[in-house]
Formats: structure tokens, sequence, C-alpha cells
């Protein structure tokens, strides 16, 4: 048991410290965004994706995000999700529920000037918010394609990490897949 959660602790510790390094990275290139007021940096997100399969267990995530830029380069944003698992216990289907609140930041790595839009690195942590059946601390490190600028399609793919801390339900190593849009 120790062992299992020193190696987990050591993936935990080395994925942030490659996530600072890559916003580090990203403010070093980060330009000033053009004179805007405040609220003109804000946006919201909504996307919906599933996770690969693991120990039986198929994740459907309904995700939205509300977010500030702070330069061309760098945001941070508060994320809420539901999450439903399907999961299967020998010839029965059942499933479980979990809704997640979490915090989060990004940073745009390259530009698409074909595309009018950019791939972003984002990284984020969250846990439970109220009444669920799965309780769980999430970590996540994915990249996001964003395609066009103002009503904006993205595509998403993230490692993500969930440390459950419900009796009968594992922890899960998936990678996401999400699609959505940015408003």
């Amino acid at each position: 048991m120790k062992s299992s959660l020193k190696c987990y602790e050591s993936s935990v510790k080395r994925m942030m410290v490659m996530f600072v390094f890559a916003i580090s990275c990203g403010m070093m290139f980060a330009q000033d965004a053009q004179k805007k007021s405040f609220f003109d940096n804000f946006y919201a997100e909504l996307r919906t994706g599933a996770t690969t399969k693991q120990h039986n267990t198929l994740q459907h995530i309904w995700l939205g995000s509300i977010g500030y830029k702070f330069n061309n380069s760098l945001y941070g944003f508060i994320r809420t999700e539901f999450i439903r698992g399907i999961y299967e216990k020998g010839d029965d289907r059942t499933h479980f529920k979990s809704n997640i609140g979490g915090l989060g930041v990004g940073c745009k790595v390259l530009s698409l000037p074909e595309l009018s839009g950019s791939l972003d690195l984002q990284g984020m942590i969250g846990t439970n918010i109220y009444d669920s059946e799965m309780k769980a601390t999430v970590y996540e490190m994915g990249v996001v394609c964003k395609i066009r600028k103002g009503f904006t399609p993205i595509l998403g793919i993230s490692y993500r990490h969930t440390n459950s801390r419900t009796d009968g339900i594992p922890h899960f190593n998936n990678v996401f897949f999400s699609i959505g849009m940015t408003l």
C-alpha cells in the first residue's frame, strides 16, 4: 500500500512540475493583450466527452468552465463537471454519478494561423462539490485545439487521473477525449 501511495505521489509531483514548466514557457512568450476592458477577457466553455475504458468502466463527462485571459497566452478557469460512469459487474450493467468542481490554468503553446486558432496546454485539479455516488479527486493535464476566434469549436485530449475515495470504485487513469465550444 505504501509503495503505491509513494508512486502516486511522485507521479502527481512530476505532472505538476511539468505543468509549471509549461506555464513558465508560455509566460516567456506571452504578448500583452490589446487594451481591452476587464470584462472582455472572460470566456465560457462547454464540452462533452468520454474516457477510455478501464476496470470495465466507461465515463461520460459533461463540463462547463468560466475563465479569465490574463494575456494572449495565459488564462485561468473554474470548472464544473457532471460524470456518469457505466460499469459492468459480471452480467449486470450499472452506473454511478459524480459532480466535480475544480480550478485550472492554461497557456497557448502554438498558434495555428491557417485555422485562426491555437493549441493550448491545460491542467486542472478538482474534487466533489455536492451529492455524488463516487467521491473522488481528479487531476487532468491535456491539449486543447481551438479552431476559430469568437464562437470557437474545440477538440481536446487529456490524461486524467481519478483518485476514488469510494469503496468498490477503483482509481482510474484514463485518456479523456472531448469536443465542445468556447463562447
